[in-house]
């Protein structure tokens, strides 16, 4: 048994250090900054429970020539607006600080904990030349589509007959 344990702990060893370290999931999708939608119909993020997202922005203008976007802060907010109520929910909120704006792309990550409750999301992408600017320009207009994982259910457990 003892040297099965070792063989099982070297193979594991083995296997993750060939494999390389983990990723989750990377999305990227391409703006055209001179015309965002109204109808947020600009992008769509489909997001699952449990899953470690890395979300790129590639800016772009009418004409497809990257924007380069250095020096400049972007924002972004995924919202559900109650039908009863009217009121607006936001559950994934980035902020200047937490996006990476290099050349023409926005990067930000999104942790397997904070993918918000399945359904569909607004979500807008903001520009902001100055981290504290309220001079603003939306870029991007889109949705954010939470599924279920199956690792999201809670309600039993399952026992093997």
């Amino acid at each position: 048994m003892r040297h099965l344990t070792k063989l099982t702990l070297a193979l594991l060893v083995a296997a993750s250090t060939s494999y390389g370290a983990f990723v989750g999931r990377t999305l990227t999708t391409t703006l055209d900054i001179d015309n965002p939608g109204r109808d947020f119909g600009d992008f769509t993020l489909p997001l699952n429970g449990y899953t470690d997202y890395t979300i790129t922005f590639t800016l772009t203008d009418e004409d497809g020539a990257y924007v380069n976007a250095t020096n400049s802060f972007g924002l972004f907010k995924a919202s559900k607006i109650n039908p009863v109520t009217g009121s607006n929910t936001a559950y994934i909120t980035k902020n200047a600080g937490d996006i990476t704006v290099t050349e023409s792309n926005m990067t930000f990550t999104i942790g397997r904990s904070n993918v918000p409750p399945d359904g569909t999301y607004l979500a807008e992408l903001m520009w902001a030349s100055t981290a504290s600017s309220n001079a603003l320009r939306s870029i991007g207009r889109g949705k954010v589509r939470a599924e279920e994982s199956l690792f999201d259910d809670v309600d039993g457990s399952w026992t093997f007959p």
